[in-house]
């Protein structure tokens, strides 16, 4: 289901939403993370490019559409603030490597991490059949003279 509101009307949310963490949060540096959750937040639930959301230039797009009302919106936020929900449950989604996760507070959130592991063992397994030696056994010969 799509909902339009206006960039002003989404960009006004965005703002007021920014507000509410400083009764929350005393910590600067986690302020700082929590308005990143936020823009990933909206970026989540939004049709809109990431440094429209950044330069706040979607104050000017007649209309954003969205996959939330931003009653809805609030009440994740809220949820987020209040009872330090991860987001990813909240949204029931979560996006690792090139897929989107269905996950739910019964599953454990993949990391970062777990991506950078993946890639580690994956080179591990390449070097182990020789893959990634393919540049060591190709030795370029010059013509003798």
């Amino acid at each position: 289901m799509s909902i339009w509101v206006s960039g002003r009307d989404l960009w006004s949310w965005r703002q007021l939403a920014c507000q509410q963490i400083d009764p929350w949060i005393p910590d600067p540096l986690v302020r700082v993370e929590r308005q990143r959750e936020l823009d990933w937040l909206i970026l989540r639930v939004a049709k809109l490019d990431r440094l429209a959301l950044r330069l706040g230039t979607l104050q000017n797009l007649s209309q954003v559409e969205l996959t939330r009302s931003l009653s809805s919106l609030a009440d994740l936020w809220q949820k987020r603030l209040q009872e330090n929900v991860p987001l990813q449950y909240l949204l029931g989604t979560v996006a690792w490597r090139d897929f989107t996760l269905q996950v739910a507070s019964g599953v454990l959130i993949p990391r970062p991490e777990t991506e950078l592991l993946i890639d580690l063992a994956i080179a591990h397994q390449k070097m182990s059949l020789g893959i990634g030696r393919i540049w060591e056994r190709a030795v370029v010969r010059s013509p003798s003279v």
